[in-house]
């Protein structure tokens, strides 16, 4: 069973368990009631449509007291989760202490521990769209860092997800520029003198799926 159908089950049995406790009425309600109609809910449980983001956010804001994240998306092992954390800024810096009460969610395909970060801003457009869903990997060896790609990046001048370019001298680590996809946005610099290595609060998270308006890519 692909990711989609997996998904699209875990739907329709939240829809039944929701109708079961006397939450909504019937099946059009609860469609009604998170922004969508009966039909597409129906496709979406047969795996013809994908469960999208704006499906999981308004089904988790309606009706997140009567059922955890992992109910909807449905870890294999205790040890498989997903910590969203907080918003990623595509814009000016979010401070690095406004961090959200951590939720946990899992994926079908995603083992081990993992973070998500919500795009917050449009400087990655058009590579990334404001309110996105980041599902990362925290990237515990820094020399594996690649200029040129995309990193939710987490330092004392806040939390941002941008394209990163180290700057490098006598093979040490000395800045990082955080670079926009949007022209208009300048870039960010973070300037530091004694290598990577003396920042404990630098963190820096792969993603490796986004979830859309259009689903899970």
């Amino acid at each position: 069973m692909d990711l989609k159908t997996q998904m699209g089950h875990k739907l329709i049995q939240i829809r039944q368990k929701l109708i079961d406790l006397g939450e909504v009425k019937n099946k059009t309600e609860f469609a009604k009631s998170i922004g969508s109609h009966a039909t597409v809910i129906s496709e979406m449980g047969k795996g013809k449509r994908t469960v999208n983001v704006k499906i999981i956010n308004n089904l988790i804001n309606k009706y997140g007291d009567h059922f955890e994240p992992n109910e909807f998306f449905g870890p294999d092992k205790e040890e498989d989760y997903i910590m969203f954390l907080t918003d990623a800024s595509a814009g000016p810096s979010i401070p690095s202490n406004n961090v959200e009460k951590v939720k946990k969610f899992s994926l079908p395909d995603i083992k081990g521990k993992h973070f998500a970060f919500r795009v917050s801003g449009d400087s990655m457009i058009p590579t990334l769209e404001n309110k996105d869903i980041l599902v990362c990997e925290e990237v515990l060896n820094r020399l594996r860092l690649q200029n040129g790609k995309i990193y939710v990046v987490s330092s004392n001048e806040g939390i941002n997800v941008k394209r990163i370019q180290l700057q490098k001298e006598k093979g040490h680590i000395t800045g990082l520029s955080l670079l926009s996809d949007n022209e208009n946005i300048q870039e960010i610099k973070i300037d530091f003198t004694e290598g990577l290595h003396q920042f404990p609060f630098l963190k820096f998270y792969l993603p490796i799926r986004r979830i859309t308006q259009k689903g899970i890519e």
